[in-house]
């Protein structure tokens, strides 16, 4: 992973480079693009997600959206990053995040996910997981980041469990996705475990 920070203009913008990706911050000109993702994939996306309704496929709630994550951001409580390819063309693919960041005697995140199904099967999420777990313990001054995930949801679960996250079991109707309280499989990772399987 390569860290690049631009500071022109006195502005400071995180970039991760990977060998074939790269993880920037969202801005309100990526939001057409966003939304052609969402659009793109909504059924594949469907049953793992909340019931969104139509006005969230929509240009003005996709910069909300963006906005609403900057402001979390900038307030320390959440990490995110847009996925896009290292081509000429730099596609985006997908988003990465970390949320409900508690700082104190915590120090842990939530690391969630989604992918364009067109690139499922390629190792992107893992790699792009791999670099924002990394910067996570080694710049962003987390112990540990947790997950969870719906058993069906076997691409996530893959994702986790290359990448060493600890199962530390089945929470039963954890969360309200697709209309239906639905259990999840809780994983976890440490920065101590992670230094030691050096990822």
């Amino acid at each position: 992973m390569t860290l690049i920070r631009d500071r022109s203009n006195n502005d400071e913008t995180l970039e991760l480079q990977t060998p074939r990706l790269i993880l920037r911050a969202l801005t309100r000109n990526d939001a057409r693009e966003l939304l052609e993702l969402r659009i793109r994939n909504r059924e594949a996306f469907r049953p793992f997600e909340p019931n969104y309704p139509d006005s969230h496929f929509t240009l003005t709630t996709q910069r909300e959206i963006i906005e609403e994550f900057s402001n979390i951001q900038l307030r320390g409580l959440g990490l995110g990053f847009g996925i896009f390819l290292r081509t000429a063309s730099r596609p985006l693919i997908g988003r990465i995040a970390i949320r409900n960041i508690v700082r104190g005697v915590a120090q842990n995140g939530t690391i969630g996910f989604f992918l364009d199904a067109a690139y499922h099967s390629q190792g992107y999420m893992t790699e792009a997981c791999r670099a924002t777990v990394t910067y996570c313990f080694s710049h962003f001054d987390l112990h540990r980041l947790d997950a969870s995930v719906m058993p069906e949801n076997l691409p996530s679960r893959r994702v986790f469990e290359k990448l060493g996250f600890a199962n530390e079991g089945t929470a039963h109707a954890f969360l309200f996705i697709n209309n239906a309280w639905r259990d999840h499989i809780l994983y976890a990772m440490t920065v101590d475990r992670w230094d030691c399987q050096a990822p």
